[in-house]
């Protein structure tokens, strides 16, 4: 039976969480205070690498994934000249493995197997973690979907595997806060006030929108861009939870 209690510590931390983010970012939007994101040709500018370990939205449940759809075309009609995450880039991460750098092939290919091992190692015999998609919100230019996990596994895994890959010496981005999950859904490449004020009312309808559970049973490992654009995507290994 999995566990897909609202009042576990887990899930009532993620609300706290996220109603700070979205009082803090309501504040920043309606002052103005968002430098546009930069970006070229469907991707950052400029382009940076990493190694990363995601769950990609399109390889998880089917009904999560058109969910996630009629979300972001809801917000297309409000802006469409904004970036949109392509829905074959939508995802949530587990953990950057390495460092940014400017090319791809920054990565050696005994580098590469070493992290698709480590990976492995944690994930073994882990069976899916079950999430909910409750609410859309804003961070910086960026708005996303709010993820609310019923325990506190994706946490732990992040742990884990940061610390494995810590000792291997990849220098992992690992943050002192590992439970936040976002599945960013947009960038504001332009962020004149009054397309601002638009979107965040957009937001604000959607801000408490039960969307869909999320049930995590494939991570992918993957050498990409900051927002995962299919040109500077190459995957590496995939890993099954049962």
């Amino acid at each position: 039976m999995y566990l897909t209690d609202r009042s576990s510590s887990a899930f009532q931390a993620a609300e706290h969480y996220f109603a700070k983010l979205w009082e803090q970012a309501q504040q920043k939007w309606h002052n103005g205070d968002v430098k546009p994101a930069l970006m070229k040709d469907g991707s950052t500018d400029p382009v940076d690498y990493c190694v990363s370990s995601v769950a990609f939205a399109a390889h998880q449940n089917p009904d999560a994934a058109t969910a996630i759809d009629a979300i972001r075309k809801e917000l297309q009609r409000v802006d469409p000249d904004q970036y949109f995450y392509l829905p074959e880039s939508t995802h949530i991460t587990l953990l950057g493995c390495t460092q940014r750098f400017p090319t791809p092939d920054s990565f050696a290919p005994d580098q590469i197997t070493m992290i698709s091992t480590i990976v492995a190692d944690v994930l073994r015999d882990q069976p899916p973690v079950r999430m909910l998609l409750k609410g859309i919100g804003a961070l910086g230019n960026q708005v996303y979907i709010q993820v609310h996990p019923y325990d506190r596994r994706w946490e732990e895994l992040r742990q884990q595997l940061g610390d494995a890959l810590t000792a291997a010496g990849t220098a992992p981005m690992v943050h002192p806060n590992k439970a936040p999950i976002h599945m960013n859904l947009l960038r504001m490449t332009d962020t004149a006030q009054p397309k601002l004020d638009r979107m965040l009312a957009a937001v604000a309808r959607l801000h408490d929108a039960e969307i869909s559970e999320f049930a995590v049973s494939t991570v992918d490992l993957v050498v990409t861009d900051f927002v995962i654009s299919p040109e500077h995507t190459r995957q590496e290994s995939q890993f099954k939870l049962r």
